[in-house]
């Protein structure tokens, strides 16, 4: 079993929280010719629409978004709290 990733190994092979903004940004942007606010309003309301025809809970998906929101946030934070860390291990250790 392979140990778990290095902050610096999960930024190299995960998606940050600032990539996935930016993701989010192109595609809400491109949806609509209103202003950005609209045009996420437009998409969240065609994703139930979609829901509705396709037999799927947008309500279940979007609480499954709003854990996977949670969980990025967390992982993200971690991963900050662990570079933190080993950097302050690393000037300690040139520092004697």
């Amino acid at each position: 079993m392979r140990p778990p990733l290095q902050p610096q190994e999960r930024n190299l092979t995960m998606t940050t929280n600032l990539q996935r903004a930016e993701r989010a940004d192109k595609a809400i942007a491109k949806y609509g010719d209103d202003v950005i606010e609209s045009n996420l309003i437009d998409l969240l309301t065609d994703a139930m629409h979609w829901s509705d025809r396709n037999g799927r809970d947008f309500h279940i998906a979007l609480a499954q978004a709003c854990r996977h929101y949670i969980n990025e946030l967390n992982d993200e934070q971690q991963d900050e709290r662990r570079l933190s860390c080993i950097e302050a291990n690393q000037a300690e250790v040139h520092h004697d």
